[in-house]
């Protein structure tokens, strides 16, 4: 990183801060930091593209666009929520006026989706968030991974909101497009079971939670070497001084 930080303050000094080569290395900089998790650099990285693409004659919207949304993901958290929340909307706004992708477009709105998770304003969360499955859903297709995983995505949030009927309805989706695609034994069916089963338990539904957390260890089973938790789960799941339901 230091020889990249070099050839990038080499490149400004003779070639000026707006030649693509300096603007190619910056980018590799932010690759590198975030490869590393080095989100400082990351952030540095970013903030000096989106400097120099404003400062150009015409900007980009585009790369306005996508130098934002990158830097809003970078510093999202409790503590610069808000920050990145102004980030996201500028560039959800600079693509919707120019549209480009449609995969530009559901990463925006689902980095979005869990800006407002973070200051508890969860139904905006939920507006983002089907929004981003629609789009993704359109472009995609229902079985994709990456639509499961929005409708995953989708259930949290409304689990937020106390919709647990809503939320268990994603999560049975989810698991019914999995059974359907790789069996009732693969791996990936994990996943799936276990959103349902903690939803279950938010629910108060503790026996039923458990019968899937015990589903999960038997999928466990017949796969060697694998390590989960579901075993951990079936003897700590239920809150304290809840009797057993089962």
């Amino acid at each position: 990183m230091f020889f990249l930080k070099f050839q990038i303050g080499v490149l400004k000094r003779f070639l000026g801060v707006s030649h693509p080569m300096v603007e190619k290395s910056l980018y590799r900089l932010y690759e590198v930091s975030m490869k590393s998790q080095n989100l400082e650099e990351a952030e540095q990285a970013l903030n000096k593209l989106l400097k120099v693409e404003e400062d150009r004659p015409s900007p980009r919207p585009q790369v306005v666009a996508d130098i934002s949304a990158k830097l809003g993901r970078v510093i999202s958290g409790p503590d610069r929520a808000n920050d990145s929340r102004k980030l996201l909307e500028r560039a959800l706004q600079l693509i919707e006026q120019e549209p480009s992708s449609n995969k530009q477009l559901y990463e925006i709105l689902e980095s979005l989706a869990q800006t407002p998770r973070l200051l508890r304003e969860d139904k905006k969360a939920e507006s983002f968030q089907r929004r981003a499955l629609e789009v993704k859903e359109s472009e995609l297709g229902p079985e994709h991974k990456e639509v499961q995983a929005s409708l995953t995505l989708l259930g949290k949030v409304l689990c937020d909101l106390g919709e647990y009927d809503e939320a268990e309805k994603c999560f049975q989706n989810v698991l019914k497009t999995q059974e359907n695609l790789v069996g009732k034994t693969h791996l990936d069916l994990v996943g799936p079971l276990d959103n349902l089963a903690n939803l279950l338990d938010q629910k108060g539904e503790f026996s039923q939670a458990e019968k899937i957390y015990q589903s999960i260890v038997e999928i466990e089973k017949k796969h060697e070497g694998y390590i989960g938790q579901a075993d951990i789960k079936i003897e700590g799941h239920r809150p304290p001084n809840i009797e057993n339901t089962s």
